[in-house]
């Protein structure tokens, strides 16, 4: 049986503010590290949406399935 090789997406994400972290609203920006492709946002979910355009995820934002322990 042949194994596949794991394909791999990285993101950067940088948050951007310009006070104490309570008191502003979170902004940034997120990069597609294989594509090069950026995006800034202004709310949390669009930097999910944009994930999201590279990798499945469930309803809560987190990759489906579980990861396996690093023992294994």
């Amino acid at each position: 049986m042949e194994e596949s090789s794991p394909e791999i997406t990285s993101f950067v994400v940088r948050f951007i503010h310009s006070g104490p972290p309570e008191n502003t609203t979170l902004r940034g920006s997120i990069l597609n590290v294989q594509t090069n492709q950026e995006l800034p946002f202004l709310h949390w979910e669009e930097a999910v949406d944009f994930i999201r355009r590279f990798v499945r995820l469930s309803a809560g934002g987190e990759p489906p399935g579980e990861f396996p322990s690093q023992g294994s």
